[in-house]
């Protein structure tokens, strides 16, 4: 399968309202939030089995922003999505 067609910000609608869906993958993560560059920030909800995901209004696909998973060990680490 391809992760792209899963992973990363995907144009969506949601009660008539148009923005993104973006997911991301760790396993090990707790939590994953989503670091735009204008500032905001998002939580992502856990899927299950290390996937995140959610619907973000009134965003769009080419945004940029980066991502910051959570720990049990208390570390967190960010990154650019590579999807």
């Amino acid at each position: 399968d391809d992760p792209h067609r899963l992973l990363g910000p995907h144009v969506a609608e949601d009660g008539g309202r148009r923005g993104v869906v973006i997911r991301a993958y760790h396993p090990d993560a707790l939590s994953t939030s989503v670091l735009f560059d204008d500032g905001a920030t998002a939580e992502l909800f856990e899927l299950g089995d290390g996937l995140f995901g959610a619907f973000l209004p009134d965003r769009h696909a080419d945004a940029n922003y980066r991502l910051r998973f959570a720990f049990a060990t208390g570390e967190t680490i960010e990154r650019g999505d590579p999807y």
